[in-house]
């Protein structure tokens, strides 16, 4: 079992970029830059088992924990015209929250020793975090001031493959 303080740092960046839209005005180029970044500090709690034999092991680890995140975003959003008339609009916009997230963890992890310093390795990670502010749902196209979203609950998931050696 363990308790530790964490800090992690979830950033984001979606950039979406237009050449040449014909408008009444004439041709127009578009830029729509957000950037969040949620900064997050809190306790963690876990444990961890392993089981052991002579040719393989297999290990799980849990950890979850309350965070306060500290959430930042910036849109900008420009567009130019092609006029060479300096027209045009320039908007830029930057937004705070504070907001408790959960962050939830869970690995297992499986070895087959081929020698006794040397195993193959394969696992499973996924975690959970909620509260959290995402690039992608700060997007409105209409160039005016709002709050941050902080409702993003992302999940993220992989497979890992390895040797692991030692002497």
């Amino acid at each position: 079992f363990f308790v530790v303080l964490r800090y992690l740092d979830l950033t984001e960046r979606f950039d979406w970029t237009a050449e040449d839209i014909s408008t009444p005005a004439g041709n127009e180029d578009g830029q729509y830059l957000i950037r969040t970044d949620n900064n997050m500090i809190g306790m963690q709690l876990g444990s961890g088992h392993s089981y052991d034999t002579a040719r393989w092991s297999v290990g799980f680890l849990g950890k979850a924990g309350v965070y306060l995140n500290d959430a930042k975003g910036r849109q900008r959003f420009i567009i130019t015209s092609n006029n060479n008339d300096n027209s045009g609009v320039n908007f830029n916009n930057r937004m705070t929250e504070d907001q408790m997230s959960f962050i939830g963890e869970f690995r297992v992890t499986g070895r087959w020793h081929l020698r006794p310093n040397f195993s193959l390795r394969a696992g499973y990670e996924m975690m959970y975090v909620t509260a959290v502010a995402l690039a992608a749902n700060q997007m409105h196209f209409i160039p005016t001031f709002v709050q941050l979203g902080t409702s993003g609950d992302p999940f993220y998931h992989c497979a890992s493959f390895g040797v692991e050696g030692y002497w």
